[in-house]
């Protein structure tokens, strides 16, 4: 049978989050920029393009950057070859990273290495984890934390001045001979999403707490985006018998399923998306 399916998606309204400790902290890393040596950004993989922070992409100016597509494990193989080449033909230096799987996350440090510039050689050279919220930051950080806990075991952490900041901030060795330091920064959404796409797919991966869009919103969008993609794996999953348009039809058949009210039920369907239920696909163009 022939299902009819919506061209485009209507949205209601604009995303707009910035709450008044992220302006705080935009300043902050705006000013880590300047003075860390390189900076290591932390994108989704389903969304490299959308998943860029172009306020702090402002600061970075010719500072030696390392790009880590996270959660690669949510996309295919052909979709992670397509990235890399999207990518390395803008010369950027990037990985394809997984901390759920390990892909990649023994490259980072060595791959730090090799582009590292320190301006104050004997300080040892300092590069800041920055990224949108929910992108996997924390994640990556505490990965690279374990893997070079050796040679930290008998020392506290190390909270210094870096050259050119005022402000004391606390830093992690990660590298001897020579000395790596690596800072983390506070998670920063996007001070104005112009694009409404964009901040839906980025309410779609988390990085945008639910209740500002709307789990509603965002269900929709995510039922709109499975359709258009000819993705029906989520028929089965939610109880439907053939694929729907209707949100309110999906809906109400969850309900029937896990017994669960409305509000739970468009929770449920998102959050299956985010642990790769329907799949795996990319959400931007590459």
């Amino acid at each position: 049978m022939q299902h009819a399916f919506r061209d485009s998606f209507i949205f209601t309204s604009d995303i707009v989050w910035f709450p008044g400790h992220m302006t705080k902290a935009l300043n902050t890393v705006k000013k880590l920029c300047h003075n860390v040596d390189m900076m290591v950004e932390v994108r989704d993989a389903r969304i490299p393009i959308s998943s860029v922070n172009q306020e702090i992409e402002k600061s970075l100016r010719n500072k030696p950057r390392l790009i880590l597509l996270h959660r690669c494990d949510l996309i295919t193989k052909q979709q992670q070859l397509a990235e890399l080449r999207y990518f390395q033909q803008r010369n950027e230096r990037v990985l394809l990273t997984s901390v759920k799987t390990g892909t990649n996350m023994n490259a980072i440090i060595p791959s730090l290495l090799a582009v590292r510039q320190s301006r104050f050689t004997s300080v040892g050279s300092y590069f800041a984890v920055m990224g949108i919220p929910n992108v996997g930051k924390s994640s990556i950080i505490r990965s690279i934390q374990k893997s070079t806990a050796s040679f930290r075991k008998n020392s506290s952490p190390n909270v210094g001045a870096i050259p050119g900041v005022t402000k004391r901030v606390a830093s992690t060795k990660v590298h001897v001979q020579p000395d790596v330091y690596m800072i983390d920064t506070p998670g920063i959404f996007l001070p104005e999403v112009k694009d409404p796409k964009v901040g839906m797919k980025l309410a779609l991966c988390g990085s945008v707490k639910d209740s500002i869009v709307g789990e509603d919103e965002i269900a929709d969008y995510l039922l709109f985006t499975l359709n258009h993609k000819g993705n029906f794996s989520y028929v089965e999953k939610v109880g439907l018998k053939q694929p729907t348009d209707e949100l309110t039809v999906l809906i109400e058949a969850m309900m029937a399923r896990f017994k669960k009210d409305a509000l739970a039920c468009a929770r449920r369907f998102i959050r299956m998306y985010r642990d790769g239920a329907f799949g795996l696909f990319l959400l931007d163009d590459v």
